[in-house]
């Protein structure tokens, strides 16, 4: 049995926990979030469970010990490294859907020697992963790129639908903005997906090949006709969501392109990942796969695969290939 802590209930944290609580060898035995409006209130109020005894807190220590501590809370290292310190520190193994954490050695370096560093003195483990970045856009083209023997290129795209999922996600994306809203945002880092490096970065890491150059391009969709979901209306003229793409190249050649189209009124969402070389080949996942539960998937069956490690700071590459676990 493993008994875990949820740490951060938005949107994506909710759905992790529910995915655990489907896991026959899964025991929840706390809740954390910082928000005070959830401050005491029983974790079963917001995931239609009320058999529930347990209260939300702010304090992971409220809770005592567990095997894992399932943390969903920001996107950014710089927002989340104090929180990992203190969890390590406290002896809690910790999943992480942290976008920066899953490939952190590039951009935080200094940061990931020393979370390393901790989990070790204190024989725990942590982990970042996800479905975008941590699966679809680069675990599963490392993996893919086992059938060719001698790859060139790599293309991974992602192409969804945002009018079909939540509302926070229509908006990250930027629909209903003007324009000049969007580059502004753009000029401010304060749009566009993060972990789109990360991957690129993982997936030279995991060939084994030194990147000479990268670049990233992120660009608004422009609405062509009035597209309304159930939250929000799209003028014509206004955008609709995002195009992003990251380029790298090795230093011996081989190139990596990575695009993720996220935007209100696509007529098709799907998954694909191309390589080229000898022999290529195209893979498709129609219809593409769902972000929020496509994550919630990937971090319940990581659990027993990260525990089963060694103490420190882990990268998906680092570890068994994940798998469906009961």
């Amino acid at each position: 049995m493993y008994k875990f802590i949820s740490y951060g209930l938005g949107a994506i944290g909710l759905e992790i926990l529910k995915a655990l609580l489907l896991k026959k060898e899964f025991e929840l035995v706390g809740a954390v979030d910082l928000k005070d409006e959830y401050l005491n209130r029983n974790i079963g109020d917001l995931i239609e469970k009320k058999n529930f005894g347990i209260k939300i807190k702010k304090n992971v220590n409220d809770f005592g010990s567990c095997d894992v501590v399932i943390h969903s809370t920001q996107s950014r290292m710089n927002d989340t490294f104090p929180q990992f310190i203190g969890l390590l520190e406290n002896g809690y193994n910790v999943i992480s859907t942290c976008e920066e954490l899953f490939f952190p050695y590039h951009f935080h370096k200094n940061e990931s020697i020393e979370l390393d560093r901790i989990a070790k003195q204190n024989n725990v483990r942590l982990l970042g992963v996800g479905i975008n970045p941590g699966f679809i856009l680069d675990t599963l083209p490392t993996f893919l790129s086992t059938l060719s023997l001698k790859p060139t290129t790599i293309i991974a795209e992602r192409v969804l639908d945002a009018g079909k999922r939540r509302k926070n996600l229509q908006l990250k994306v930027g629909a209903g903005l003007t324009e000049e809203e969007f580059q502004d945002l753009k000029r401010k880092n304060k749009i566009g997906h993060i972990g789109l490096l990360e991957s690129l970065f993982y997936i030279f890491d995991a060939l084994k090949l030194n990147i000479k150059e990268f670049k990233e391009e992120l660009e608004p969709l422009i609405a062509e006709e009035i597209i309304e979901t159930e939250y929000v209306k799209i003028e014509k003229g206004l955008v609709r969501g995002q195009y992003q793409k990251v380029t790298g190249i090795s230093t011996d050649g081989f190139k990596i392109e990575i695009r993720l189209i996220m935007a209100v009124g696509e007529r098709k969402s799907y998954d694909r990942i191309k390589i080229e070389g000898h022999p290529g080949l195209e893979f498709e996942i129609k219809r593409g796969v769902h972000g929020d539960l496509g994550t919630a998937a990937v971090v319940a069956n990581y659990v027993p695969i990260l525990l089963d490690s060694d103490p420190g700071l882990h990268i998906a590459s680092d570890l068994k290939l994940p798998r469906f676990f009961f």
